[in-house]
């Protein structure tokens, strides 16, 4: 974690990598998020989207991937994969406003707007 907050982040994804090729490691939340961390920090955007998604897949209700992955995608305006995320995860907690030339997402007291 220690050159992970010096911003030594290729660093720090090796040996986080290597502790999640372990049987612990590939089913360790906390530390799958610090590897998201580090590829979004480092600008490998498709590792961070990556690793948000295998976090989801362990844990699908996981505020912080799905917090990021929205972020993510509204930052991009790729709203196919909004609407992918929203499709997937529609037992989860979100709140769609649809208006005439916009609609909006409310989650975990974020909002998001989409025109």
């Amino acid at each position: 974690m220690q050159l992970k907050q010096q911003g030594k982040y290729q660093e720090a994804l090796e040996y986080f990598n290597k502790a999640y090729n372990t049987v612990e490691g590939n089913n360790n939340i906390e530390l799958m998020m610090a590897i998201y961390e580090c590829y979004n920090e480092y600008g490998a955007k498709n590792d961070a989207i990556s690793t948000l998604n295998k976090i989801l897949e362990i844990d699908s209700s996981n505020e912080k991937a799905l917090s990021a992955l929205l972020a993510y995608y509204n930052e991009n305006e790729d709203r196919e994969q909004i609407n992918n995320l929203i499709e997937n995860f529609k037992n989860f907690v979100f709140l769609l406003l649809s208006f005439k030339s916009f609609f909006c997402i409310i989650y975990l007291n974020k909002i998001y707007f989409f025109s």
